[in-house]
Protein backbone atom coordinates (compact mmCIF):
# COMPACT_ATOMS: atom_id res chain seq x y z
CA UNK A 1 0.00 0.00 0.00
CA UNK A 2 1.69 3.54 -1.12
CA UNK A 3 1.01 5.88 1.66
CA UNK A 4 2.52 8.73 -0.44
CA UNK A 5 0.84 11.69 -0.34
CA UNK A 6 -0.42 12.36 -4.34
CA UNK A 7 0.37 16.14 -3.83
CA UNK A 8 2.88 18.04 -1.85
CA UNK A 9 2.03 21.63 -0.88
CA UNK A 10 5.60 24.01 -0.30
CA UNK A 11 4.83 26.98 1.65
CA UNK A 12 8.48 29.02 2.74
CA UNK A 13 8.31 30.87 5.79
CA UNK A 14 9.71 34.54 6.89
CA UNK A 15 8.38 36.88 9.55
CA UNK A 16 4.76 36.41 8.49
CA UNK A 17 3.11 35.77 11.80
CA UNK A 18 0.18 37.98 10.64
CA UNK A 19 -0.65 35.94 7.66
CA UNK A 20 0.41 32.02 8.00
CA UNK A 21 -2.37 30.79 10.26
CA UNK A 22 -4.77 31.92 7.54
CA UNK A 23 -2.30 30.11 4.69
CA UNK A 24 -2.15 27.07 6.49
CA UNK A 25 -5.69 27.14 7.35
CA UNK A 26 -6.67 27.47 3.14
CA UNK A 27 -5.32 24.16 3.19
CA UNK A 28 -6.70 22.47 6.03
CA UNK A 29 -10.31 23.20 4.55
CA UNK A 30 -9.05 21.75 1.45
CA UNK A 31 -12.22 19.19 -0.13
CA UNK A 32 -9.40 16.91 -2.17
CA UNK A 33 -7.71 15.37 1.30
CA UNK A 34 -4.67 13.43 -0.23
CA UNK A 35 -1.84 15.78 0.63
CA UNK A 36 1.18 16.93 2.79
CA UNK A 37 2.15 20.67 3.57
CA UNK A 38 5.89 21.26 4.01
CA UNK A 39 6.33 25.05 5.84
CA UNK A 40 9.98 25.64 5.42
CA UNK A 41 10.78 28.68 8.19
CA UNK A 42 13.25 30.83 7.00
CA UNK A 43 15.20 32.08 9.62
CA UNK A 44 12.50 33.75 10.72
CA UNK A 45 12.54 36.20 13.62
CA UNK A 46 8.94 36.36 15.08
CA UNK A 47 6.42 34.23 16.35
CA UNK A 48 5.68 32.44 12.76
CA UNK A 49 8.00 29.17 13.14
CA UNK A 50 6.13 28.72 16.36
CA UNK A 51 2.80 28.54 14.86
CA UNK A 52 3.84 26.20 12.20
CA UNK A 53 5.12 24.14 14.97
CA UNK A 54 1.70 24.43 16.75
CA UNK A 55 0.02 23.45 13.49
CA UNK A 56 2.39 20.47 13.01
CA UNK A 57 1.38 19.03 16.25
CA UNK A 58 -2.31 18.80 15.56
CA UNK A 59 -2.69 17.21 11.46
CA UNK A 60 0.58 14.84 10.84
CA UNK A 61 0.39 15.87 7.40
CA UNK A 62 2.15 19.03 8.46
CA UNK A 63 5.75 19.07 8.02
CA UNK A 64 7.95 22.12 9.61
CA UNK A 65 11.69 22.28 8.45
CA UNK A 66 13.62 25.00 10.06
CA UNK A 67 17.06 26.50 8.30
CA UNK A 68 19.12 29.53 8.93
CA UNK A 69 18.01 32.66 6.54
CA UNK A 70 19.18 32.16 2.78
CA UNK A 71 16.10 33.57 0.77
CA UNK A 72 12.90 32.51 -0.85
CA UNK A 73 14.79 30.63 -3.72
CA UNK A 74 16.57 28.43 -1.30
CA UNK A 75 13.77 27.83 0.60
CA UNK A 76 11.47 26.53 -2.09
CA UNK A 77 14.44 24.56 -3.23
CA UNK A 78 14.33 23.11 0.47
CA UNK A 79 10.83 21.67 0.39
CA UNK A 80 10.77 20.63 -3.17
CA UNK A 81 13.61 18.06 -2.03
CA UNK A 82 11.92 17.09 1.35
CA UNK A 83 8.40 16.53 -0.86
CA UNK A 84 7.12 12.76 -0.94
CA UNK A 85 4.45 13.41 -3.50
CA UNK A 86 3.89 13.03 -7.38
CA UNK A 87 2.65 16.69 -7.76
CA UNK A 88 3.91 19.74 -6.33
CA UNK A 89 2.03 23.00 -5.42
CA UNK A 90 3.50 26.06 -4.26
CA UNK A 91 1.64 28.64 -2.25
CA UNK A 92 3.56 32.05 -0.34
CA UNK A 93 3.22 31.85 3.10
CA UNK A 94 1.86 35.23 3.56
CA UNK A 95 -1.13 33.91 0.71
CA UNK A 96 -4.23 31.53 0.66
CA UNK A 97 -5.95 29.06 -1.37
CA UNK A 98 -9.75 28.50 -2.50
CA UNK A 99 -11.35 25.78 -0.64
CA UNK A 100 -11.68 23.59 -3.89
CA UNK A 101 -8.13 24.80 -5.41
CA UNK A 102 -6.74 21.12 -5.10
CA UNK A 103 -9.48 19.46 -6.37
CA UNK A 104 -9.99 21.37 -9.45
CA UNK A 105 -6.45 21.32 -9.92
CA UNK A 106 -6.06 17.88 -9.73
CA UNK A 107 -9.22 16.84 -11.82
CA UNK A 108 -7.56 19.21 -14.59
CA UNK A 109 -4.57 17.40 -14.92
CA UNK A 110 -6.29 14.10 -15.36
CA UNK A 111 -8.92 15.41 -18.13
CA UNK A 112 -5.78 16.37 -19.89
CA UNK A 113 -3.09 14.62 -18.80
CA UNK A 114 -1.57 17.72 -17.84
CA UNK A 115 2.90 17.99 -16.75
CA UNK A 116 1.40 21.22 -15.32
CA UNK A 117 -1.64 23.02 -14.12
CA UNK A 118 -2.28 26.69 -13.49
CA UNK A 119 -5.37 28.23 -11.87
CA UNK A 120 -6.39 31.88 -11.87
CA UNK A 121 -5.09 34.25 -9.11
CA UNK A 122 -7.04 37.64 -7.64
CA UNK A 123 -4.80 40.25 -6.08
CA UNK A 124 -6.80 41.00 -2.50
CA UNK A 125 -6.46 43.47 0.56
CA UNK A 126 -5.34 41.55 3.67
CA UNK A 127 -9.14 41.67 5.13
CA UNK A 128 -10.23 39.76 1.45
CA UNK A 129 -11.26 42.97 -0.78
CA UNK A 130 -10.66 41.83 -3.94
CA UNK A 131 -8.43 43.92 -5.99
CA UNK A 132 -7.85 42.91 -9.05
CA UNK A 133 -8.20 39.35 -10.86
CA UNK A 134 -5.81 38.34 -13.59
CA UNK A 135 -8.08 36.88 -15.90
CA UNK A 136 -5.73 34.86 -18.03
CA UNK A 137 -7.40 32.96 -20.01
CA UNK A 138 -11.45 33.39 -20.74
CA UNK A 139 -11.60 30.11 -21.86
CA UNK A 140 -9.84 26.47 -20.38
CA UNK A 141 -6.54 26.49 -22.55
CA UNK A 142 -4.18 23.15 -23.31
CA UNK A 143 -0.98 23.60 -24.58
CA UNK A 144 2.58 22.42 -25.17
CA UNK A 145 4.99 23.18 -22.94
CA UNK A 146 6.58 25.70 -25.50
CA UNK A 147 3.17 27.38 -26.57
CA UNK A 148 3.32 27.43 -22.28
CA UNK A 149 6.48 30.07 -22.67
CA UNK A 150 5.38 32.32 -25.07
CA UNK A 151 2.00 32.69 -23.01
CA UNK A 152 3.32 33.35 -19.54
CA UNK A 153 5.87 35.57 -21.23
CA UNK A 154 3.08 37.45 -23.10
CA UNK A 155 0.88 37.73 -19.88
CA UNK A 156 2.79 38.54 -17.37
CA UNK A 157 2.11 34.87 -15.93
CA UNK A 158 5.36 33.62 -14.22
CA UNK A 159 4.78 33.42 -10.96
CA UNK A 160 4.95 29.96 -9.17
CA UNK A 161 2.08 30.64 -7.07
CA UNK A 162 -1.11 28.33 -7.75
CA UNK A 163 0.68 26.16 -9.78
CA UNK A 164 0.70 22.31 -9.85
CA UNK A 165 3.55 20.17 -11.46
CA UNK A 166 4.49 17.26 -11.68
CA UNK A 167 7.68 16.81 -9.15
CA UNK A 168 10.03 14.69 -11.75
CA UNK A 169 10.07 18.20 -14.10
CA UNK A 170 11.97 19.90 -10.90
CA UNK A 171 14.48 17.28 -11.44
CA UNK A 172 18.21 19.13 -11.99
CA UNK A 173 16.88 22.28 -13.04
CA UNK A 174 19.14 25.24 -12.79
CA UNK A 175 18.41 26.97 -9.50
CA UNK A 176 19.05 31.21 -9.73
CA UNK A 177 20.51 32.75 -7.25
CA UNK A 178 18.47 36.10 -7.41
CA UNK A 179 15.93 37.46 -4.88
CA UNK A 180 13.16 38.71 -7.59
CA UNK A 181 12.63 37.21 -11.06
CA UNK A 182 13.30 33.74 -9.80
CA UNK A 183 9.94 32.40 -10.62
CA UNK A 184 10.40 33.04 -14.27
CA UNK A 185 14.00 30.86 -14.06
CA UNK A 186 11.84 27.93 -12.29
CA UNK A 187 9.04 28.41 -15.21
CA UNK A 188 10.99 28.30 -17.81
CA UNK A 189 12.69 25.26 -17.22
CA UNK A 190 9.42 23.45 -15.94
CA UNK A 191 7.56 24.10 -19.13
CA UNK A 192 10.40 23.21 -21.07
CA UNK A 193 10.62 19.87 -19.79
CA UNK A 194 6.28 19.63 -19.87
CA UNK A 195 4.65 18.18 -22.92
CA UNK A 196 1.66 19.49 -21.46
CA UNK A 197 0.27 22.42 -19.73
CA UNK A 198 -3.14 23.61 -18.93
CA UNK A 199 -4.73 26.80 -17.79
CA UNK A 200 -8.11 27.86 -16.75
CA UNK A 201 -9.76 30.62 -15.25
CA UNK A 202 -11.32 29.61 -11.92
CA UNK A 203 -9.89 31.54 -9.24
CA UNK A 204 -7.79 29.56 -6.97
CA UNK A 205 -5.30 31.79 -5.20
CA UNK A 206 -5.82 34.92 -3.37
CA UNK A 207 -2.02 37.13 -3.74
CA UNK A 208 -2.43 39.42 -0.25
CA UNK A 209 -1.39 42.36 -1.25
CA UNK A 210 0.16 44.09 2.15
CA UNK A 211 3.13 46.77 2.75
CA UNK A 212 6.07 44.26 3.24
CA UNK A 213 5.34 42.18 0.26
CA UNK A 214 5.28 44.85 -2.44
CA UNK A 215 8.46 44.98 -4.80
CA UNK A 216 9.17 48.43 -4.28
CA UNK A 217 8.93 50.33 -0.76
CA UNK A 218 11.79 52.45 -0.51
CA UNK A 219 15.40 53.17 -2.36
CA UNK A 220 16.97 50.22 -0.88
CA UNK A 221 14.28 48.14 -2.29
CA UNK A 222 14.44 49.77 -5.80
CA UNK A 223 18.42 49.26 -5.77
CA UNK A 224 18.23 45.53 -4.86
CA UNK A 225 15.23 44.79 -7.51
CA UNK A 226 17.24 47.03 -10.21
CA UNK A 227 20.64 44.71 -9.85
CA UNK A 228 18.11 41.55 -9.91
CA UNK A 229 16.62 42.68 -12.62
CA UNK A 230 19.78 42.93 -14.66
CA UNK A 231 21.14 39.58 -13.09
CA UNK A 232 17.90 38.20 -14.61
CA UNK A 233 19.21 39.05 -17.87
CA UNK A 234 22.71 36.58 -17.01
CA UNK A 235 19.83 34.04 -15.67
CA UNK A 236 18.20 33.82 -18.63
CA UNK A 237 21.24 34.00 -21.21
CA UNK A 238 22.75 30.94 -19.24
CA UNK A 239 19.78 29.27 -19.70
CA UNK A 240 20.24 29.50 -23.59
CA UNK A 241 23.24 27.56 -23.31
CA UNK A 242 21.89 24.70 -20.99
CA UNK A 243 18.39 24.16 -22.57
CA UNK A 244 17.86 23.64 -26.56
CA UNK A 245 14.90 26.78 -26.61
CA UNK A 246 13.66 26.99 -30.09
CA UNK A 247 13.92 30.20 -31.98
CA UNK A 248 10.17 31.47 -31.22
CA UNK A 249 10.88 30.94 -27.49
CA UNK A 250 14.13 32.71 -27.27
CA UNK A 251 13.25 35.72 -28.88
CA UNK A 252 9.97 36.19 -26.75
CA UNK A 253 12.52 35.41 -23.81
CA UNK A 254 14.83 38.22 -25.50
CA UNK A 255 11.96 40.77 -25.11
CA UNK A 256 11.11 40.13 -21.92
CA UNK A 257 14.53 40.98 -21.03
CA UNK A 258 14.58 44.60 -22.90
CA UNK A 259 10.82 45.16 -21.10
CA UNK A 260 12.74 44.72 -17.82
CA UNK A 261 14.30 48.03 -18.70
CA UNK A 262 11.43 49.51 -17.59
CA UNK A 263 12.08 48.77 -14.10
CA UNK A 264 15.50 49.78 -13.03
CA UNK A 265 15.68 53.21 -15.38
CA UNK A 266 15.25 54.97 -12.32
CA UNK A 267 17.94 54.02 -10.31
CA UNK A 268 21.27 56.11 -10.41
CA UNK A 269 24.27 54.55 -12.43
CA UNK A 270 26.32 55.38 -8.92
CA UNK A 271 24.32 52.57 -7.15
CA UNK A 272 25.64 49.74 -9.41
CA UNK A 273 28.39 48.58 -10.55
CA UNK A 274 29.62 49.84 -13.98
CA UNK A 275 31.01 46.65 -15.22
CA UNK A 276 26.81 45.13 -14.68
CA UNK A 277 25.57 47.89 -16.47
CA UNK A 278 27.25 47.69 -19.71
CA UNK A 279 27.58 43.87 -19.92
CA UNK A 280 23.28 43.91 -20.04
CA UNK A 281 23.09 46.64 -21.87
CA UNK A 282 25.27 45.34 -24.32
CA UNK A 283 23.73 42.07 -24.02
CA UNK A 284 20.51 43.84 -24.47
CA UNK A 285 21.24 45.93 -27.39
CA UNK A 286 22.82 43.05 -29.08
CA UNK A 287 19.60 40.57 -28.94
CA UNK A 288 17.92 43.27 -29.78
CA UNK A 289 18.92 44.79 -32.79
CA UNK A 290 19.91 41.14 -33.81
CA UNK A 291 16.17 39.44 -33.71
CA UNK A 292 13.84 42.47 -34.30
CA UNK A 293 13.83 41.57 -38.01
CA UNK A 294 13.38 38.15 -37.73
CA UNK A 295 10.68 38.70 -34.35
CA UNK A 296 8.98 40.90 -37.34
CA UNK A 297 8.82 38.03 -39.85
CA UNK A 298 7.36 35.90 -37.30
CA UNK A 299 4.80 38.22 -36.24
CA UNK A 300 3.32 37.88 -40.51
CA UNK A 301 3.38 34.47 -40.06
CA UNK A 302 0.25 32.45 -39.05
CA UNK A 303 1.17 30.62 -36.26
CA UNK A 304 2.77 33.49 -34.26
CA UNK A 305 -0.18 36.33 -34.38
CA UNK A 306 -1.88 33.82 -32.64
CA UNK A 307 0.98 34.24 -29.93
CA UNK A 308 0.53 38.15 -30.32
CA UNK A 309 -2.71 38.33 -28.77
CA UNK A 310 -1.32 37.33 -25.70
CA UNK A 311 0.51 40.24 -24.88
CA UNK A 312 -1.59 42.31 -22.77
CA UNK A 313 -2.67 45.65 -22.64
CA UNK A 314 0.01 46.86 -25.56
CA UNK A 315 0.62 45.88 -29.07
CA UNK A 316 3.18 43.64 -30.55
CA UNK A 317 5.37 46.87 -31.84
CA UNK A 318 4.36 48.62 -28.85
CA UNK A 319 6.45 46.69 -26.63
CA UNK A 320 8.95 46.55 -29.26
CA UNK A 321 9.04 50.52 -29.65
CA UNK A 322 8.52 50.79 -25.58
CA UNK A 323 11.31 48.27 -24.95
CA UNK A 324 14.05 50.45 -27.02
CA UNK A 325 12.85 53.37 -25.49
CA UNK A 326 13.49 51.85 -22.11
CA UNK A 327 17.26 50.73 -22.81
CA UNK A 328 18.22 54.46 -24.49
CA UNK A 329 16.82 56.50 -21.61
CA UNK A 330 18.45 54.15 -18.75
Amino acid sequence: MNNMPLVSIIVPVYNIEKYISKCIESVLSQTFKDWELILVDDGSTDNSGKICDEYALKDNRIKVIHKENEGVTATRDKGVKEAQGEFLFFIDGDDYITDNALELLINKQKENDADLVKGNISQVHPDGEIITTMNYSHEPLTITGEDFIEYIIGKYFWCLAGTLVKKNLLNNIFIPSITSGEDLIYLLQIAYKSKTCHIFNEIIYYYVRHESSRTITDSKNKISTGRNMLYISYNLQYLFHIYNFNVLNKYAIILLIVEHFNFIKDISKDTLSKEVINKSKLFVFKHYFLHFKMHLHFYLSSKVRKYCLHYSRYSYFKLWYRALRNIIIY
